[in-house]
């Protein structure tokens, strides 16, 4: 259902496709939260919201979407604290946060994903340290270095 122009919210019945493991509704003109009631999507590998209007801040359960390989929110007016549901997406490779409003500071199990190789934080009010971590980076990788204040650690 990408690029349309859908508006309104993600409906909750879509936590019924139990088998589902591509839900791309990027490029469209969604709003309201993230729904909790994805979290019965045990198989989606691919969740792509964006470049919408999609607001509020991940919702913590979430976490059990454990298939999670590909993660796109970047675009959208996503907003708060980077909370531990994205932490047990293990089989993340590519994960996109940028061009939202998330702030605080970046929290050290973001660079501990053992598949990842693409990580996009740009674009929102990070502040404080790049955390050291176990960058296991290819060329893709971008930390949202530009995106942080405060010095080296």
């Amino acid at each position: 259902l990408s690029h349309n122009s859908l508006s309104g919210g993600i409906p909750p019945s879509l936590a019924a496709c139990f088998q589902l493991w591509q839900l791309k509704l990027d490029h469209n003109n969604l709003s309201g939260a993230l729904r909790p009631e994805l979290d019965a999507l045990d198989s989606l590998r691919v969740l792509d919201v964006s470049f919408n209007r999609i607001s509020g801040e991940i919702p913590l359960p979430l976490a059990g979407c454990k298939s999670l390989e590909v993660v796109g929110l970047g675009s959208n007016e996503l907003a708060g604290e980077l909370n531990g549901a994205i932490a047990k997406w293990q089989g993340l490779r590519y994960l996109s946060l940028a061009g939202n409003a998330f702030s605080g500071s970046i929290p050290d199990w973001i660079f501990s994903f053992p598949s990842l190789r693409t990580l996009d934080l740009s674009g929102n009010r990070f502040t404080g340290f790049i955390p050291d971590g176990d960058f296991n980076a290819s060329p893709d990788f971008n930390d949202g270095r530009r995106g942080c204040s405060g010095g080296g650690g």
